[in-house]
């Protein structure tokens, strides 16, 4: 079993495998429509976040992964939610 705890990670399984369950169980298209909107808006709310400018010393393609795989700008959740230096 894996244990990681960073809920931003498994938030981000959680809307990858709904909808992958959505469209192989579901026949209704108006379940696997909504689903696939609703991953859409939450994936573009990570990326835009409330900071619209991106950290010089890291590169933005990096940036644009942690920020939809974690919610945030870096790896290191221990320095991303003390505030220090990254």
């Amino acid at each position: 079993m894996i244990i990681y705890k960073d809920s931003g990670f498994w938030t981000f399984i959680t809307i990858v495998l709904l909808n992958l369950v959505t469209y192989f169980v579901s026949p209704d298209i108006a379940e696997k429509i909504f689903t696939t909107g609703l991953a859409f808006l939450l994936i573009v709310k990570r990326i835009l976040t409330n900071r619209y400018y991106f950290p010089e010393h890291i590169s933005k393609l990096e940036i644009l992964f942690y920020r939809i795989i974690f919610d945030r700008d870096i790896k290191s959740k221990y320095l991303w939610t003390n505030k220090l230096t990254y």
